[in-house]
Parts: C-alpha cells; sequence; structure tokens
C-alpha cells in the first residue's frame, strides 16, 4: 500500500520525508534551546563537527529504511542500471579533493598535538561516509528523484540543491555566525547543484555519496592540521568576516557542474529543461 501511494505521489513522498528530516534537527533547539558550542567564537571548531558518528549512522539507516518502506531504489540511485560512461567521466572530479584530503591527512602525522593521527582520518572518514549517505540519499535521492518523476531536471535540481543549502542553517543553533552560515547555506547550494549533475551524469547515487564524503573529508582534516599547529592561531584565523576571495570556491565549483551538464546533455541527448520519461532515460543508458 505505501509503495503504491509513493509511485503514485512521489512528489508528497519527498515532501514528508523532508520534512521529517528538519524536524528531527530543529526540534532539539525548539524545545531544549539552541547551544553556543564555538564558546562566544562562532566558528565551529574540530571537535564540534566530528561529534556525531553515533548520530548519522542511525540517520542513515532511518533514511534507508524509508526508501525501502516506499520502494524508491530505483528512484533513489541506490540500485538501477548505472551509466559506466558517465561514471567514467566523473572520476576526475574527485581528484583535487582527495588530494587535497590526503596531503592532509599526511600532514597530521607530523603536526604538534596529535596523540593519534590514525584516530582522526578514522573518525573522518567513518563520519563523513554516514554524513554523504544520508545527505545524498536524501537530497540527491529522493527529493531529486522524485521531483524528476513528475518535472524537469532542472527544476530537481533547483529544488533539491536550493533545500540542501538551507538545511544548514540549523548551524546557527550551535552558535554559528551568521556570516559563515550564510556562506556555508551557498557552498552547500553549488556543492548540491555538481552532486546532481553527477547523479544525472551516471545515473547513480553513489558517486554523488562518495564525492561527499571526499570533499567533507578534506575540509574536516585539513581543519584538524590547523588546529593541532603548535602556533597559536592568530586573530584573523577566527575572524567570522568573509572576504570576497571566498566566493572564488562555490563559483568554481558551479562552473564545474555547469561543464557536467553539458557533457551530460550532449553525450545523451537529454534536456535538462524537458521532462524524460524513465524508459526513455534507460534506454539511452543500455545505448
Amino acid at each position: 500500500m505505501i509503495r503504491a501511494f509513493g509511485k503514485r505521489h512521489p512528489r508528497r513522498i519527498a515532501l514528508v520525508a523532508f520534512s521529517l528530516l528538519t524536524a528531527i534537527y530543529v526540534l532539539p533547539y525548539v524545545f531544549l534551546g539552541a547551544v553556543d558550542v564555538t564558546e562566544g567564537t562562532g566558528v565551529l571548531t574540530f571537535d564540534a563537527l566530528t561529534g556525531g558518528v553515533i548520530w548519522q549512522i542511525v540517520l542513515t539507516v532511518l533514511i534507508l529504511c524509508m526508501v525501502w518502506a516506499v520502494g524508491w531504489d530505483d528512484i533513489t540511485g541506490l540500485r538501477g542500471p548505472r551509466d559506466k560512461a558517465g561514471m567514467a567521466s566523473a572520476y576526475w572530479i574527485g581528484a583535487y579533493p582527495a588530494i587535497g584530503a590526503i596531503t592532509f591527512a599526511t600532514a597530521l602525522f607530523s603536526a604538534d598535538h596529535v596523540s593519534s593521527p590514525i584516530a582522526v582520518i578514522a573518525v573522518v572518514l567513518t563520519l563523513n561516509l554516514f554524513v554523504g549517505m544520508s545527505e545524498e540519499i536524501m537530497f540527491r535521492g529522493i527529493i531529486f528523484g522524485a521531483i524528476r518523476e513528475k518535472h524537469t531536471p532542472f527544476t530537481a535540481v533547483c529544488v533539491s540543491s536550493i533545500a540542501f543549502g538551507f538545511l544548514h542553517l540549523v548551524n546557527l543553533g550551535m552558535g554559528q555566525a551568521f556570516s559563515l552560515t550564510a556562506f556555508q547555506v551557498l557552498n552547500a547550494t553549488v556543492l548540491g547543484v555538481l552532486f546532481c549533475a553527477l547523479r544525472l551524469q551516471t545515473n547513480s547515487i553513489w558517486p554523488p555519496i562518495f564525492l561527499h564524503m571526499i570533499w567533507n573529508s578534506y575540509v574536516m582534516l585539513g581543519q584538524a592540521v590547523v588546529e593541532s599547529s603548535a602556533e597559536p592561531l592568530p586573530d584573523a584565523a577566527a575572524s567570522t568576516q568573509l572576504q570576497p576571495a571566498a566566493l572564488i570556491l562555490p563559483l568554481l565549483v558551479l562552473l564545474v557542474a555547469v561543464w557536467v551538464f553539458y557533457r551530460y546533455t550532449r553525450r545523451t541527448g537529454h534536456s535538462l529543461f524537458r521532462h524524460v520519461p524513465k524508459s526513455t532515460m534507460i534506454d539511452t543508458i543500455r545505448a
């Protein structure tokens, strides 16, 4: 019964799923109040970012159970035909954050005040594997997949990416400065566009999951290296004031996403502005 409803009304299922996820993140702040884990600095530390491994595992399991309940393993991209040509052309995108993550991980072994670099790396990778799974299955799987069933890919990209970006406003409840949170919302929205591009290019949720994991690991390991330095951090390092140069990164990510979309439309003949029946998509992949 639930699976039949999910096939007839995918947008309602997506709305319910997103509402439940938002409630899970927001309700603790509503009933228990905000908790400033930044100690007044407005900057989330490495320890604050890596403190929810168990919670992310539980959340991932809950989302997977939801997917199973409605029978959406194909809509979400967890299963089904993968576009091998698209996957082959998408590997290079993860090279930059992967090289950065490896560089920072190596630096931890010679960093001061890090007693167990292997433990730090293991926590970061484990956390971000489940963050990548939970967020990608929700946004590029459930939401993107549901909207794509009834609307154009462009609409699915916009709605899922904006929803993904605005969910990061919950970090305000942890004491993160508004300027940093606003930038995080922008950055997450643009990254969401790139993840959607990969989702289309590969017809699978797994490449976005692993890119998400690598990207977050790159950022967190870099923060761990900075915080483990023996030298005291200058005042500017803890500043919540963003410089215009910070906008270069999301701009570059957006350009990469546009390139992936271009490759996808040119290779498959599908338009981002026209709804494509699922049978047509599968025929193109197998061709």
